[in-house]
């Protein structure tokens, strides 16, 4: 059960498994997340940075009950399931179910509580008001994913691909003071998957398959049309657009690297 239960872990055993999908992860998702801290806690970037990292352990700590509900539980009723590990570890981590979460649970409030502690004692503020809430929303809306199993499941896919992104900065910056910048960082990423994510076969999308197509070349296309409407925001000196567009160039950059890796065979992508 130890080889599950600290934050992330699971998720980088169930699918994350090779290297390249743990370096991806970190560009795609670590690097643009450690940057808003840069962007909007600079003057005081090392203990915010430590903040971060508590409120993103605390946050995974209850985000990989979701995964193993889904991987032991989920894939029971459906009709095609994909199983992402081994049957040996379904039965343990059934057995274990109960015992995993009161563990994940006493480690999120562990987290949290470190956090509070720091931040009280370098009085610097955090936002355990609507950290929670987004906490409990992404717990809610992971519940409607594993038990709903059709098209609205995009939906759910959509809210969790956005949370997760988003959701370890809620305990270091209030809302109020970047709504825009998160409404907005919904295209930084969670689009691009989330339209992906609708192309599967089970949602029966045909339209959207054919227009798709090759993902990793939907994805330069898709990073190329943002960066150029992030250009747009910055002449028209919408706000964090300049931010925005530096992520921007940074995915479209990072894709093109990936699709030219695979073009000329120096990747494989597993089928």
């Amino acid at each position: 059960m130890d080889r599950y239960i600290l934050p992330a872990q699971y998720l980088i055993y169930s699918r994350l498994k090779s290297k390249l999908a743990i370096l991806s992860w970190v560009v795609i998702y670590m690097i643009p997340l450690y940057s808003y801290v840069y962007i909007f806690c600079n003057d005081r970037f090392g203990i915010v940075f430590v903040l971060l990292m508590l409120s993103f352990m605390a946050f995974y700590s209850l985000y990989d009950l979701g995964y193993i509900y889904n991987d032991v539980f989920t894939t029971q009723k459906e009709e095609y399931p994909n199983f992402r590990i081994d049957k040996q570890v379904r039965i343990l981590l059934l057995k274990e179910y109960p015992k995993i979460v009161l563990f994940k649970i006493l480690l999120f409030a562990g987290f949290v509580w470190v956090a509070y502690l720091i931040a009280k004692w370098y009085n610097v503020s955090i936002y355990l008001s609507q950290y929670m809430m987004i906490v409990f929303l992404v717990g809610f809306f992971f519940g409607l994913h594993n038990v709903i199993r059709n098209r609205f499941n995009i939906v759910t896919f959509a809210l969790l691909s956005w949370f997760k992104y988003i959701a370890p900065l809620f305990l270091i910056v209030s809302y109020v003071d970047i709504g825009l910048f998160l409404w907005l960082s919904f295209l930084i990423f969670p689009m691009v998957r989330v339209i992906e994510h609708a192309t599967k076969t089970k949602y029966g999308l045909t339209k959207w398959q054919k227009i798709i197509r090759s993902h990793d070349a939907f994805r330069v296309k898709y990073y190329l049309v943002l960066t150029i409407v992030c250009i747009i925001l910055a002449f028209k000196q919408v706000e964090y657009s300049y931010f925005l567009l530096g992520l921007a160039i940074y995915f479209f950059v990072y894709r093109v690297l990936i699709y030219l890796m695979i073009h000329f065979k120096f990747y494989k992508r597993k089928a």
